[in-house]
This record gives C-alpha cells, structure tokens and sequence, in this order.
C-alpha cells in the first residue's frame, strides 16, 4: 500500500510541476487540468496535424475577414451593431492569434474583403446580408474545425468563437427582419 501511495504521489506531483513550468512558459494550462496520466500534458507537446495548422488559417481568415467588412460597413451606415460586433470580431481574432503564436503557425494572409464592403454598400439590406453570409460562413468552418481536432484549447477557443458567431448571426438576421417590415 505504501509504493502504491508513493506513486500516486509521484505520478500528482510530477503532473503539478510539469503543468507549473508549462504555466510559466506562457501555458494557460492549470495544475487541476493534468490528470493522473497527465496525458493532456503529453497531447499539447504534440505537433498540430496538416488539418488543424490548416483550421487555425482558416479560421483566423474568417475572423479578419469579419473585422475588417463589419469595420467598413461600421464607417458606412450609423448602425451600432457593425461597430459592436466589429469589436468582438477583434476580441475572436487576438484569440485565434494567441493559439497561431502557441503553436508556432505563421499568420496567413487575410483575404479581399472588396468584394463583400462593395455589396454591403449598397444599402442597408444589403449590408445585413453580408452579415449573415460571413456569419453563416464562420459557422460552417468552426464546426467543421472543431470536428477536426481533440486539442482542448483549441476545442475551448472554436467553441466561444462559435456561440459568438451564433450571436453575431441572430443580430443580423434580427435587423434585417425588422428593416424589411
């Protein structure tokens, strides 16, 4: 009974110091996270797989992409919910380039926004809808990239970029209904 004691204490032990030194290294990662095995641990000093390096991208395109037409569409219509969800969209974009620079993932180029600014400027109507679509879009590549891997701080940051999404979409959609009535 003694050893077995002896290395359930080893096994907490080495778990507590292990998740502290990562702690100090700019790990977010808490003692009380590691388990026994401490195999969460061992599963974030594994290199990320093609399809996630490809995610972080995709997502962090999503998210400027979002940034940077609500920003317009914010100078264009004096309409408080670009500005506001111009300001998540920046808070959802720090949070994707944290998990690039933890796992060492150059930040892609951002994509053309012209396109969807030109649209936006149109009218009213017309900005809502590209709105939606980025929403609808930013949906589709977080659940799909949340299916694609098991990391629990990548899982972590998708899932509040998808509830914010959700959100984000429920806005537009709310406005544009009571636009058009």
């Amino acid at each position: 009974m003694k050893f077995v004691t002896s290395s359930v204490m080893c096994v907490v032990m080495f778990c507590a110091v292990a998740a502290w030194s990562q702690n100090r290294q700019g790990n977010t990662k808490r003692a009380r996270d590691c388990g026994a095995d401490c195999t969460l641990l061992k599963a974030s000093t594994l290199p990320l797989t093609d399809q996630e390096i490809q995610d972080l991208s995709t997502i962090w395109k999503d998210e400027k992409l979002a940034l940077d037409v609500y920003t317009a569409l914010s100078e264009i219509y004096d309409l408080q919910v670009f500005a506001n969800i111009a300001a998540s969209e920046q808070r959802h974009l720090s949070a994707v380039a944290t998990l690039l620079a933890r796992y060492e993932v150059p930040v892609p180029e951002p994509e053309d926004t012209t396109d969807l600014v030109s649209r936006g400027s149109i009218n009213l109507s017309e900005a809502l809808f590209v709105g939606v679509y980025i929403e609808e879009k930013d949906i589709a590549d977080l659940q799909e990239a949340l299916n694609n891997t098991d990391r629990r701080d990548i899982s972590r940051v998708y899932a509040n970029l998808l509830n914010g999404s959700y959100n984000h979409l429920d806005a537009f959609e709310s406005i544009h209904q009571v636009a058009a009535q």
